[in-house]
Parts: structure tokens; sequence; C-alpha cells
């Protein structure tokens, strides 16, 4: 009845056809699915690698006793490759000051950025020069999602505690933290450091005895703008820092 009321009141005999027009709901569809095209292709992607690196897995098993069983090196140099390969060619990435960093354990801290593409070419770059893996720490909810956990396993990627970090540094890993976070990635686009009370990277280093290295990447957040100049990013490595720590002025 009030639908008939509305047209009767409008004078607008072709209301129903231009709404149904207008907000049908495939138009949402196509905008949604428009918009998250390119997620969907990353996550299919990484299902797909995760997928392949499971079969591998099967057909090594003798030989996978952990994620530093050296039948991981191969897949690991293979994706070192891919993505330092797009660093040079889309972003002309450079790493420099790569012998700061300690041959034994350490925590390397980094801004987060807008994607951390940063960090991800630091990692590639790293592997590929010293053959040694830099472990990951994964936010919670990213590690959880479905079909990736192999990849993640692979790429030393996790969701680690406080205790877990204690212990991978006594086994002379280097792990790699961003204490902002998706805050960062969020809200910190002039570079601002945003950890808030985010500091169980350095409790655990001082607990480990291990130092803490800052690395930074110039121009990271400006890598994926649509309107304007963009520069090459280039990842500074700074000395380690060790001792008593202490943070001031930190948001």
């Amino acid at each position: 009845m009030s639908w008939f009321m509305l047209q009767n009141l409008i004078s607008f005999p072709y209301l129903e056809e231009y709404l149904s027009s207008v907000v049908h709901p495939w138009w949402f569809r196509k905008l949604l699915i428009l918009l998250c095209s390119l997620i969907i292709d990353i996550y299919l992607v990484g299902c797909t690698c995760s997928f392949g690196l499971y079969v591998y897995k099967k057909l090594n098993k003798h030989q996978e006793t952990g994620p530093d069983s050296k039948i991981w090196k191969k897949p690991r140099k293979f994706f070192a490759h891919i993505i330092d390969i797009y660093g040079k060619i889309w972003h002309g990435y450079e790493l420099t000051g790569i012998e700061h960093i300690p041959k034994g354990p350490g925590i390397i801290i980094y801004h987060h950025g807008v994607m951390s593409i940063g960090y991800v070419f630091f990692v590639a770059r790293y592997f590929l020069e010293t053959g040694r893996t830099c472990f990951s720490l994964l936010h919670h909810a990213a590690y959880w999602i479905p079909g990736l956990q192999m990849l993640y396993y692979v790429l030393g990627l996790k969701s680690y505690k406080k205790a877990e970090i204690v212990e991978m540094m006594k086994k002379g890993r280097l792990l790699g933290i961003s204490p902002g976070g998706t805050r960062e990635a969020l809200y910190s686009h002039d570079y601002g450091i945003m950890w808030g009370k985010r500091t169980g990277f350095a409790q655990a280093a001082l607990e480990a005895k291990v130092p803490i290295i800052p690395i930074f990447t110039q121009n990271s957040c400006e890598a994926y703008r649509t309107i304007g100049k963009t520069s090459k990013l280039k990842t500074l490595v700074d000395q380690e820092i060790s001792g008593n720590i202490h943070f001031n002025n930190i948001e």
C-alpha cells in the first residue's frame, strides 16, 4: 500500500524501474568485486603457492624437520628472486647498511607503512645476499586466514608470542617486528612512530640479550600513489641497539 502511495505522491510512474536500475543488487556485487579483485587475486595466488608447498613437503617428508630445514632453501630462493626482481623493476629498490646486521640472533624493527612493501623487499634481498631467513611477526588476524598456513610456515610468518620470540633468539634466528602494525598503516602517513605501549619486543630482546636493529625504507608510504610523482624505495639499516633501552615521545 505504501509503495502505491509513494508513486501517486511524487507523480513518477517509472519509479520502480528507475530504482531497480540504480540500486539493483547486481551493481553492488560488481562494485564489491571491482574493489576486492586485487585482494582476491593475491589470496588465490597465495593459496596456490601454499598448496604447491604442501605437495613439495610431502615429496620430501623424510628431509623436513622444521622451518630451518634445507629443503625450504629452494622455495625461499624462488620467492625471493620474484620479489626482488619486482622491487628492482617497479620500485628501483635499494638496500644499504646490511653490514650492520649481526650474524647471530637479533630483532629487526621497521615502520609498517601502508603496505610495508619495503620490509618485504628487504627480507627478499637479505636472503639472496646472505642465504639467511628473516622470520617475521604476523598479525594474529592475518595468520588465521585459511589456505595460507603452509606459505606462512615456509616464509617464517607467524603470530609469535613473547616466549616463542625468546626461544627463537636462543636458536640464533633473526626476527622482524613492526610495533606500530596496522595503526601505522592506517594513520601514520608522515612516517610518525605509533607504538603506544607495544614495547614487548624490547622486553624480549633484553631477556634474550640480543640487539635490536632498526631499519627504515624511504618513500614506502608513497610507493602506490595513483596521483603525483613516486620515488624509488631504499631501505637503510641502522646500527644495532643493545643494553638499556628507553622509549620517549612515542604515541
